[in-house]
């Protein structure tokens, strides 16, 4: 008897911890890396809006469900793609044309105040969104003329973005971005714009190869002036270097003359030279520096010869009476 109420009290443990288990699990509730989380129950449908749960695992309680809401920036797009929440908007220019539009906008929701957009949309805020984005860009799209969908895209797209993020702050959220992706006008405006716009570009063209031409002038000139700089620079380098060169050869020569007439000096003081006996010792003197020159001793009536050849292959023969070398 003892064991059979062991048996039981073990199996109802046993019970008692796979409820508890069962109940535990039930009880929690999981937020993804990319969402925020409200709680509500499952059996009342009443939303608890004073605490917004992080990504993670949290204990809500067994009758309880999260709520999700994405922490990440959302797109909605108005236009004929297949991934588009809209087709795209339709008006008509300040003057009267008809404009299609294909529009792309994102936007963020506030953290802090998912409880207010609850409160405000319940989960369709992305519908409440949609409807205040057509509203907003058919009546900014409205205000403008066509040739500025052309010439100021970019601040058409700003001053549209400007007032659908002030739309947007007041139902929780904010936009990062907006997009004009196509412009449709219709089709005999477009052709004349295009026609303003390539004869636009011909003529900026045109200016442009003016420009690059005088541009190519200026540079051929500024060449042409730097080759000339540097033809009187090398011109100039080498008058210099002819110049040094010949007063270097001038200062050899000079010194050279010098020292010729400090040894004739020395010569004359030791030999005793008469100005005559000078004169004939430097011509003396002279005759030594030229090749093959041959001198004739003796002889009274000597004749100088230059130029023929005797017959023993000297290329000259110069002859002078010895006894004139002191007189």
């Amino acid at each position: 008897m003892p064991n059979a109420q062991g048996k039981a009290i073990a199996c109802c443990c046993g019970c008692g911890s796979i409820v508890a288990l069962v109940v535990a699990l039930v009880s929690l509730g999981s937020v993804a890396p990319t969402e925020y989380g409200l709680t509500y129950n499952k059996i009342t449908k009443h939303v608890d809006t004073s605490h917004i749960y992080t990504p993670g695992r949290h204990f809500i309680g067994p009758v309880n469900a999260m709520l999700t809401f994405p922490s990440t920036v959302q797109k909605l797009e108005f236009s004929d793609r297949a991934s588009a929440q809209a087709s795209p908007l339709s008006t008509r220019t300040a003057e009267g044309l008809e404009l299609h539009l294909q529009v792309a906008f994102q936007y963020h929701l506030k953290p802090d105040e998912l409880p207010q957009l609850y409160t405000l949309a319940n989960t369709l805020y992305e519908s409440l969104y949609m409807k205040i984005a057509r509203d907003i860009l058919l009546k900014s799209a409205a205000n403008y003329q066509a040739p500025q969908y052309w010439t100021e895209r970019q601040r058409v797209g700003e001053e549209m973005l400007i007032q659908l993020n002030a739309a947007f702050e007041d139902r929780h959220a904010y936009c990062t971005g907006l997009q004009i992706m196509v412009i449709k006008l219709p089709a005999a405006y477009e052709d004349s714009i295009v026609r303003t716009q390539v004869q636009n570009q011909n003529q900026s063209t045109l200016e442009n190869y003016k420009k690059a031409a005088l541009i190519r002038a200026q540079t051929q000139v500024i060449v042409a002036r730097y080759e000339n700089d540097i033809t009187v620079v090398l011109n100039r380098a080498d008058a210099n270097a002819m110049q040094v060169q010949k007063i270097a050869e001038a200062q050899a020569q000079q010194m050279k003359i010098d020292v010729e007439n400090s040894a004739l000096a020395e010569v004359k003081s030791q030999l005793n030279l008469s100005p005559a006996g000078l004169v004939a010792y430097q011509r003396n003197l002279a005759y030594q520096t030229m090749p093959n020159a041959t001198f004739l001793f003796g002889l009274s009536n000597a004749i100088a010869v230059v130029g023929s050849t005797s017959s023993t292959g000297a290329h000259g023969a110069y002859a002078a009476s010895a006894q004139q070398l002191f007189k």
